[in-house]
C-alpha cells in the first residue's frame, strides 16, 4: 500500500494517538501530513504524533473542519501517510515571523532546499518534485508568500491557510513535532512515481458580476462594489436583505473567472457596509457572483473514470472449436483498396507541401523587401544620430555653464562657513575627514593635510573623552548627540548629527561646535543669584516652601522641617495634597484638594493670605498652620508654581489653639 489514511474523533490526546496508530498499523511512512481541529491541544498533538511515528517528517495545521471520504468531520484529526513506494525523499522548512520578515525567509528556505537536494529551485524538475505549503491563516501573507515561491521555482506547490474553527483568534502550523504561529511551513517532496494535480471547483457562475471601485488591500476590506456600499450592492444582486448578506457568503461567494476556471475570493464577514475577505482583492477587479454546488458530486461529474476488466474464458470439454473460412481474394482486394487510399492521401499531402513551399517563397520575397526597408530606416537612423550628436554639443555647453555656477556656489558656501563663526567638520561614511571650517582650528589641532584621514587620529580625548564613541553611536543609530565641553576658558556646544543627501540617505556625519561663552556667563550669574536666594530662604526664621506647577514640593527651609516634622528630603518627595498630611479645617473636616492654597493660586493667579488648616506630623500629632502664598510667573506670564510662608498657630489639639495670627 502506497498511501494510508486515518482519522479520530476522540477528545483525549492519548486516545487520539492510540486510535490513529491502530489504523496506520505496520505501514512504514516516508512522509505524513495531518489536519486537526484547533480544539485539540496544538503543542501536545504535534509532539506526540512526531514521537509516535518514529520522527518521520511530518507537517500539518489547524482547520475549520476536517474532510475525509466525502464527509465533513468536526473536532477531529485526519492524517495521510505516504510510503517509500511513492516518496523518494523530502525536506521541510519553516518560514517564521512572516508578518515582519517579508519574503526574505522564503528565499532562505529555498537556499536550504538547494543545499539539501543539490539543485537550485529554478532547476528542479516539476515532473519529479512537488511542494506543499501551509500558512498561518491570520497572517494575511498568503499572496506574498505564494508569489515569491512562484518566482523561485517552477515546481507546483499545493496547500492552504490554517483555520481555527471560525473563531479567528489563533491558528497553528505544525512541523516535525513543533508548533508555530505567524509562520508558514514548506515541504519539498521528491517522488518515485509519476503524478498529476487534480483541480476542481464546486461553483458555477451566476453570470452576475461586480466591479471593485474602492478597497483597502492591506486589510482585505471592500468598501464599494459598482460605486455603491459593498454590502448593499452584494445583497441587492443576490436578492437578500442587507442584514442577511453574511449568511449567503458560503452559498454565493465571489470569484475571478478565467475561461472555465474559477478562483474564489471568499468573503469572511461584514463590517458595517464593508465586506472583509479571506484573501486579497484589489481595486479595479471585476468579480463574478458564484453559486456553490455539491463538492463530491461535482468532482465526480467533472472527471471521467473507466474500468477495463479481463476475464479468462475456459472451453468446456464437449464444446468444439469453430472453424472460419476466409476468402484470400477478398482480403487482397481490401488491402489493395487501403494502399490506394494511403497513396491518394500521400499525393494530397505532397500537393499541400508544394503549396506551402510556394507560400514560403513569397514570404521570403516579402522578407527581402522588409530588409530593404530596414536598410533605409538605418540610413534615416544615421541621420538622426548626427542630429543627436549636435544636441550633445549643446548639452556640453550647458554643462560648462553649470560648472561655472557650481564653482560660484562652492565659493558662496566657503564664505558662509567663514562668516558663521561655527566650527564644522564633515565626515564620510568611513569617518574620514572630508572638509572643515577654519573656526575648528581654534578648538582642536587639525591641519589641511588631515583631509582624508580618519577622525580617530585627532587628539580630542583631552577635551571630549567620548568624542569617537558618540560619533560611532550617531552613525549606527542616526540619533543626534549634543554635549557641552570646555576648551581652556571657552565653552562650546558640540552637536553630532547624520549627513543626508538630497534623497535623505545618510552619507556621513556632521560635527558642529557652537560657542556659548556669553550664555555660560549668564547661566553662572543666574546660578549664583539662585544659590544666594536659596541660602536666604533656608535661613529665614519663617517657614518657607516652594511648589512647582504640578503640585510637587521642590524646596523647604529648616524652619519648615521643624514645623512639619519631616526632613527636607522627605518634603521634596511629596505633593501639596499628599495623603500623609491628613489636611483638615478648624472643625476637623477634610478639605478638598481644589480648595487648598496651591490650587486656589493656580486657578486665580492671585495671592492667598492666612489660610488656616490642620496637618498631621509623622509623630501623629496635629498642628494648626496659617499659610500665605504667592504665584511664580514664567517669561510667558503663566503660573509655573507658588511660594508659601507658613506660621505655626498653636496647639495640636482642636480646642486648645491660639486663634490669633
Amino acid at each position: 500500500m502506497k498511501v494510508k489514511i486515518a482519522y479520530s474523533q476522540k477528545k483525549e490526546i492519548d486516545s487520539i494517538i492510540a486510535e490513529l496508530k491502530d489504523q496506520i498499523g505496520t505501514f512504514e511512512a516516508k512522509f505524513i501530513q495531518f489536519y486537526a481541529s484547533s480544539k485539540i491541544d496544538p503543542e501536545k498533538i504535534s509532539a506526540e504524533l512526531y514521537k509516535t511515528f518514529n520522527k518521520v517528517p511530518i507537517i500539518g495545521c489547524t482547520t475549520s473542519g476536517e474532510l475525509i471520504s466525502g464527509k465533513m468531520l468536526d473536532n477531529s484529526i485526519v492524517i495521510m501517510a505516504m510510503g517509500s513506494e511513492i516518496i523518494d525523499d523530502c525536506r521541510i522548512e519553516v518560514v517564521s515571523n512572516i508578518n515582519s520578515g517579508g519574503t526574505s525567509f522564503v528565499d532562505d528556505a529555498f537556499d536550504n532546499f538547494t543545499n539539501y537536494y543539490g539543485i537550485k529551485g529554478s532547476d528542479l524538475d516539476p515532473k519529479k518534485y512537488v511542494g506543499l505549503v501551509l500558512i498561518d491563516g491570520l497572517s494575511g501573507q498568503e499572496e506574498k508568500i505564494n508569489e515569491r515561491i512562484g518566482d523561485l521555482t517552477n515546481v507546483t506547490f499545493i496547500g492552504g491557510s490554517a483555520g481555527d474553527d471560525l473563531k479567528f483568534e489563533k491558528t497553528s502550523i505544525y512541523a516535525n513535532g513543533k508548533t508555530y504561529t505567524n509562520a508558514a511551513v514548506l515541504a519539498l517532496l521528491k517522488c518515485k512515481v509519476k503524478f498529476d494535480t487534480l483541480k476542481t471547483q464546486s461553483f458555477n457562475s451566476t453570470n452576475k458580476s461586480v466591479l471593485v471601485t474602492r478597497a483597502e488591500e492591506s486589510s482585505r476590506r471592500i468598501i464599494e462594489f459598482n460605486g455603491k456600499p459593498a454590502v448593499e450592492e452584494y445583497a441587492s444582486i443576490i436578492g437578500v436583505d442587507k442584514k442577511n448578506a453574511a449568511e449567503a457568503f458560503s452559498k454565493n461567494p465571489i470569484g475571478l473567472v478565467f475561461g472555465d476556471d474559477f478562483f474564489v475570493r471568499s468573503p469572511q464577514k461584514t463590517d458595517g457596509n464593508d465586506i472583509i475577505f479571506y484573501c486579497s482583492v484589489k481595486e479595479g477587479m471585476e468579480l463574478d457572483i458564484l453559486e456553490s454546488q455539491d463538492i463530491v458530486n461535482d468532482t465526480r461529474t467533472k472527471q471521467d473514470f473507466f474500468i477495463v476488466s479481463f476475464i479468462e474464458k475456459k472451453n468446456s470439454s464437449d464444446e468444439k472449436p469453430k472453424v472460419y473460412n476466409i476468402d484470400i481474394n477478398d482480403q487482397y482486394q481490401e488491402r489493395l483498396q487501403e494502399l490506394e487510399k494511403e497513396l491518394q492521401f500521400t499525393k494530397e499531402n505532397l500537393q499541400a507541401t508544394v503549396e506551402e513551399l510556394e507560400t514560403s517563397n513569397e514570404e521570403l520575397q516579402s522578407s527581402n523587401e522588409e530588409l530593404i526597408a530596414s536598410n533605409e530606416e538605418l540610413q534615416s537612423t544615421n541621420e538622426e544620430l548626427q542630429s543627436v550628436n549636435e544636441e550633445l554639443y549643446t548639452v556640453n555647453a550647458e554643462n560648462q555653464e553649470k560648472i561655472v555656477q557650481l564653482t560660484e556656489l562652492n565659493n558662496d558656501i566657503d564664505n558662509l562657513f567663514k562668516s558663521t563663526g561655527i566650527g564644522t567638520i564633515f565626515l564620510d561614511k568611513d569617518l574620514a575627514i572630508r572638509k572643515f571650517t577654519k573656526k575648528i582650528k581654534e578648538i582642536v589641532h587639525i591641519m589641511d593635510l588631515d583631509v582624508g584621514r580618519s577622525i580617530e587620529h585627532l587628539a580630542v580625548g583631552a577635551i571630549y573623552p567620548d568624542f569617537i564613541k558618540h560619533i560611532i553611536h550617531v552613525r549606527e543609530t542616526l540619533e543626534i548627540v549634543e554635549r557641552e565641553i570646555q576648551v581652556n576658558d571657552n565653552y562650546w556646544i558640540v552637536r553630532i548629527l547624520p549627513y543626508r543627501n538630497e534623497h535623505n540617505a545618510v552619507e556621513g556625519i556632521i560635527i558642529n561646535f557652537f560657542g556659548i561663552n556669553k550664555l555660560k556667563k549668564m547661566q553662572n550669574e543666574k546660578d549664583r543669584e539662585r544659590n544666594l536666594l536659596m541660602r536666604i530662604l533656608d535661613n529665614n526664621p519663617m517657614a518657607n516652601t516652594m511648589v512647582d506647577k504640578n503640585g510637587k514640593v521642590v524646596f523647604a527651609n529648616k524652619r519648615a522641617e521643624e514645623i512639619l516634622g519631616f526632613t527636607q528630603e522627605q518634603l521634596t518627595s511629596k505633593k501639596y495634597n499628599d495623603y500623609d498630611w491628613q489636611i483638615k479645617d478648624e472643625e476637623g473636616k477634610e478639605i478638598q484638594s481644589d480648595e487648598l492654597p496651591f490650587a486656589v493660586i493656580m486657578n486665580t493667579k492671585q495671592n492667598v493670605y492666612r489660610f488656616r488648616h490642620f496637618v498631621t506630623r509623622p509623630d501623629k500629632t496635629e498642628v494648626l498652620l496659617s499659610i500665605s502664598g504667592s504665584p511664580i510667573f514664567n517669561d510667558n506670564k503663566d503660573v509655573s508654581g507658588a511660594v508659601f510662608a507658613i506660621e505655626l498657630v498653636g496647639s495640636p489639639k482642636f480646642k486648645n489653639y491660639n486663634t490669633k495670627s
